[in-house]
């Protein structure tokens, strides 16, 4: 998922089927869009089925949405230093205890089909 420059995304459950839902509103945020408003979201609808992805960028954004998701139960997987244009999000999350596993950039898909299942693990 990819959000255009100053609006939020997140998922929302409807019915049987989760959506991703873009808004306009005003967000208080120093970070629009928010990589926190969408991990919380996708802790909040998938619960111990979350996945949570958090590289390269500067500063904290990621850290309160990716609690919501290991406080659910899911699993996060950071971005290692060496391969980090910015280290500032991977650093602050794994500093905050929320990372489960830390990977180089060009192992990330790897890492995601083996948790999965999905895929040729083999990438």
């Amino acid at each position: 998922m990819v959000a255009p420059a100053g609006r939020p995304l997140r998922l929302e459950r409807h019915v049987a089927a989760v959506r991703i839902a873009l808004y306009d509103e005003n967000v208080k945020s120093l970070h629009v869009p928010s990589v926190d408003v969408m991990a919380a979201s996708v802790g909040e609808i998938y619960g111990p089925a979350a996945l949570g992805v958090i590289l390269t960028g500067m500063g904290q954004d990621g850290v309160a949405g990716l609690r919501v998701i290991k406080e659910r139960g899911g699993y996060v997987v950071g971005q290692d230093e060496a391969s980090a244009v910015v280290y500032g999000m991977p650093r602050a999350a794994a500093a905050a205890g929320l990372v489960d596993r830390v990977v180089a950039l060009d192992a990330v898909s790897r890492t995601l089909c083996e948790l999965t299942g999905i895929g040729d693990a083999a990438m």
